[in-house]
């Protein structure tokens, strides 16, 4: 009997807990705010409530991968390739704007146009790697500052940037001088990914995302 009633008062703990989902949230995004209300809403919708653990970048990529997390809010499309335990939720969330920063302007009408050169950009950034020619020489800017000092010290040719990261950056004595271009090709859309353990979620939180994103 005693065993009994332990099961009974832990059966809504386990329903809660089994609601609940855990998604990594990149330190210093500086977007995402309405990725964040749309998969609050989603979920919602289908029964789960979710929590935003902000942690650096990459480790979050393996944090859902491990599985320690349940899914990623905010990336681009392609990595499932080098995260197999991710999986790609296929409605925009949000679009950010990848701009080039060098020194002197290039002629940049494609990803192509990166042949040769010498570019920085942040690791957190997974998924613009596999855009650019093999024969890219590729320094990883540990952060936005560090990939901007890159430029300014002529280590690398371009530096590949997230563009609502760079405004504040640009008012600073040290590089405002620096060429920002608008690459009519840096328009990416990013996407929520799942850890394979929620597949079943994966089409419904599909339905429900594009209902939400239609309106």
């Amino acid at each position: 009997m005693f065993f009994l009633l332990i099961h009974v008062f832990l059966l809504p703990v386990q329903a809660l807990a089994e609601g609940r989902l855990v998604f990594g949230w990149p330190e210093r995004s500086y977007f995402g705010g309405k990725a964040q209300k749309l998969l609050r809403q989603a979920y919602g919708k289908i029964g789960y409530s979710v929590e935003f653990k902000r942690v650096p970048m990459l480790r979050s990529l393996d944090e859902v991968n491990s599985g320690h997390f349940d899914g990623e809010v905010c990336r681009l499309r392609g990595l499932s390739s080098q995260y197999p335990n991710l999986i790609l939720v296929r409605v925009p969330l949000c679009i950010v704007h990848v701009v080039a920063v060098s020194r002197t302007e290039h002629l940049l009408k494609g990803w192509d146009d990166f042949a040769g050169l010498a570019v920085a950009y942040r690791p957190g950034i997974v998924g613009v790697r596999h855009l650019l020619p093999t024969n890219v020489r590729i320094m990883g800017g540990l952060n936005t500052k560090h990939a901007l000092d890159l430029v300014v010290e002529n280590r690398v040719d371009v530096a590949l940037l997230l563009q609502a990261n760079i405004k504040s950056w640009l008012n600073t004595p040290q590089y405002a001088k620096l060429c920002v271009q608008e690459l009519p090709f840096g328009r990416m859309p990013l996407y929520h990914y799942l850890h394979e353990r929620h597949a079943t979620l994966v089409p419904k939180v599909e339905v429900v995302l594009r209902g939400l994103v239609d309106h």
